[in-house]
């Protein structure tokens, strides 16, 4: 292909978005050129900072394609003021990895697209010079990705470095083949490094390292992906299976206001998550009426407060250019009512239960998967049993399983962390043991060279009707000298606003056993068992059910949060209130029921919450209005309830009613349920049950 072939613009030139940009595209070049204001009034440092210089690539990407289109010197000479700072500097990335690492990705990519676009353009000198800049930098990226093979990012396929590098190293590899033609090995080595990725992504379009870097990275592959079809007609977008999936994943990871996300992992905040060019783009490839909708939403409601918001130095707004490539008109959007409330991610390990779509209903999220999601947990495994390969695949994913993270009424009422050096399962809404969580904590990549076994999983997951059940199962991920054999999690939603946890710990020693929940604002003790914590417009009431009795602490967690790799002397401290219930005295085993009771903090209507139980059972009464529900979970040395008029040999029971009348029931794993008199259920083996009751 010639050289006017260029990169990323339709059927390669810039005529058709010179035309585009005249109608529906303006005010997406308005974006751009406003990007290019924001370049022009920057000071460049004349020696490389100790900062991270990422920006420098999409700044060359900016101006570059500003010039491209309008022809107006103005944008040549602010984007030769960029590209000949970077080439300028001996080495590229001076925090992490000098030449071989985040750094020299991006600006190697913006640079070569740059060389591209606008290299026509320079005087000889100058193209001489970026050109010669070009290939230093692409062959200490291309000698490092080769020398690496099995270690960090050349072979950790899951992750942004090995994205943003092979796909920096694909670009230049194309903007240079004429003129340096062993460029093309880096495009093949790029080549062969994405036809694995796509095949080792999982299928459900989960990402297990959250949503901030879900943002950060999908961007890259996208766009290898856009550029590999235009230059070499493979259309990867109709096989890959993540990517048609994983924008519902994105949305499915937003919280209900749509400007805050759903910080599971490595997030810098919590609301970097959103990526409009991302979305424009899987509209477009998909017919995504769902994408174009948030895209836009994003675009005109949200995409300034989240750059003034977030803890990264621009941070969505460079995305300008790929904005304007990428927007397709033709896709006409459409909001999510038509979709479930309930999503499960299986690869990943994570359940999503929303009451509507609505600003102010409630978004609960559920953790747990093996380290990467299954998929990856059993290829690292693989790897490095046939290879000896030590790719570490999750090493933005935190000690987080068996935990969640719960949105109402406009705010977190349940919170995760974010970006931390020192991950911790105290940071998270589950269980410690002993003061003592994962076997690797208090490390940044907590999932490091463990062993096959020390995965959590997701072991039961039921959406019937009205019902939502989950149960977790995440006891091998902790020390081993705690001799831990059990921590299941079940999580029981039965359509009324609440969630029913139910958390099932057993060792071979005694051992105190702390129930955590974090947030924003301080717990304070409402009596009854009941603690209560609020913000905005929310409150979130916490039930004690079980243990009856158990001590409470009040705690204070400073978190240091660390928002870039890259700049790794930014570290910013946040402060978690902790609310901590423990049993008294050492156990070997323990039991904790619990209900999460969000709210409006103008909700009229009065809920009543009453602890129930017997040598049997134990439970709770919740009463509102004329509704009326009646749960009880079998204690686990007996794994029988008797209760009353009730009787069944399931794990748990629900029974609802309306007006005194029954009017739903269900059970987990029993084969039996009688309640006054009758017969609901009998089966010949353990199963569940979820149903309306019709009455007899």
């Amino acid at each position: 292909m010639c050289w006017k072939q260029y990169i990323l613009l339709p059927d390669g030139s810039p005529d058709i978005l010179v035309e585009q940009i005249k109608t529906y595209k303006a005010p997406l070049f308005k974006r751009l050129h406003e990007q290019c204001d924001y370049y022009s009034a920057q000071q460049l440092p004349k020696q490389h900072p100790v900062a991270n210089i990422t920006g420098f690539g999409y700044a060359a990407a900016n101006l570059s394609l500003a010039y491209l289109i309008t022809r107006q010197r103005h944008y040549l000479n602010e984007a030769k003021r960029w590209i000949f700072t970077a080439v300028g500097y001996e080495h590229w990335g001076k925090a992490t990895l000098e030449d071989s690492g985040l750094d020299a990705g991006w600006i190697l990519f913006g640079l070569s697209l740059a060389y591209n676009w606008i290299g026509d353009y320079l005087e000889a000198d100058e193209r001489n010079r970026l050109r010669h800049k070009l290939v230093l930098q692409g062959l200490r990226l291309y000698t490092y990705a080769v020398e690496n093979e099995g270690k960090f990012w050349s072979s950790v396929y899951w992750q942004s470095h090995n994205w943003i590098c092979y796909t920096a190293l694909y670009v230049a590899g194309y903007a240079l083949r004429d003129e340096y033609p062993d460029s093309r090995h880096w495009m093949d080595k790029a080549r062969a490094n994405f036809e694995i990725v796509l095949a080792v992504l999982p299928d459900d379009g989960s990402f297990f390292a959250g949503m901030g870097f879900w943002r950060y990275a999908t961007p890259w592959l996208i766009t290898y992906m856009d550029i590999a079809r235009k230059l070499e007609g493979v259309d990867l977008f109709k096989t890959s299976t993540f990517m048609r999936n994983t924008f519902y994943f994105s949305l499915y990871q937003t919280a209900p206001n749509l400007e805050e996300i759903i910080n599971f992992g490595d997030c810098s905040n919590r609301r970097s998550g959103h990526s409009v060019a991302v979305y424009y783009k899987l509209a477009s490839e998909y017919k995504m009426g769902h994408a174009q909708w948030l895209a836009n939403i994003m675009s005109e409601k949200f995409l300034w407060k989240i750059e003034y918001e977030s803890d990264m130095v621009q941070d969505l707004l460079p995305d300008a250019f790929l904005e304007l490539l990428w927007y397709d008109n033709s896709i006409i959007p459409e909001g999510p009512n038509n979709l479930p409330l309930v999503k499960y991610f299986d690869d990943l390990g994570l359940v999503v239960i929303r009451t509507g779509w609505e600003e102010n209903s409630t978004h609960f999220s559920f953790k747990a998967g093996p380290a990467g999601g299954h998929k990856a947990w059993v290829i690292y495994h693989d790897a490095l049993r046939e290879k000896g390969w030590m790719v570490n695949v999750a090493s933005h994913q935190h000690p987080d399983n068996n935990s969640f993270i719960l949105f109402s009424h406009g705010s977190y009422l349940a919170i995760d962390d974010g970006v931390v050096n020192s991950k911790r399962t105290y940071h998270h809404n589950t269980v410690i043991v002993d003061d003592k969580g994962y076997l690797n904590e208090g490390k940044y990549d907590v999932y490091y060279n463990l062993p096959f076994e020390a995965q959590a999983r997701i072991e039961d997951f039921v959406h019937q009707g009205k019902y939502v059940y989950i149960l977790g199962e995440s006891s091998k991920l902790y020390s081993p000298a705690l001799c831990l054999n059990k921590f299941s999690r079940e999580v029981l939603y039965t359509g009324n606003g609440y969630f029913i946890i139910m958390d099932e710990l057993a060792s071979q020693m005694p051992h105190t056993y702390s129930w955590l929940l974090h947030s924003d604002h301080l717990f304070e003790d409402v009596g009854d068992n009941t603690f209560k914590t609020s913000k905005g417009t929310a409150e979130l009431y916490v039930h004690c059910i079980e243990p009856q009795n158990f001590i409470t602490r009040f705690k204070d967690a400073k978190i240091n949060v660390m928002p870039l790799a890259t700049t790794p002397s930014l570290v910013l401290t946040r402060a978690h209130k902790v609310l901590r219930i423990e049993n008294p005295t050492p156990a070997n085993t323990m039991q904790f029921l619990t209900v999460l009771r969000p709210e409006g903090i103008f909700c009229e209507t009065k809920f009543t919450v009453n602890r129930i139980g017997n040598e049997s059972c134990v439970g709770m009464i919740v009463e509102w209005e004329a509704n009326k529900e009646l749960f009880l979970w079998a204690r686990s040395d007996a794994r029988k309830i008797s209760f009353e008029n009730i009787s069944s040999d399931s794990n748990w029971l629900s029974l609802q009613f309306y007006e005194d009348n029954l009017v739903r029931y269900a059970m987990h794993q029993g084969t039996y349920l009688d309640y006054n008199g009758t017969s609901l259920v009998t089966f010949q083996s353990k199963t569940d049950a979820f149903q309306d009751y019709i009455g007899t």
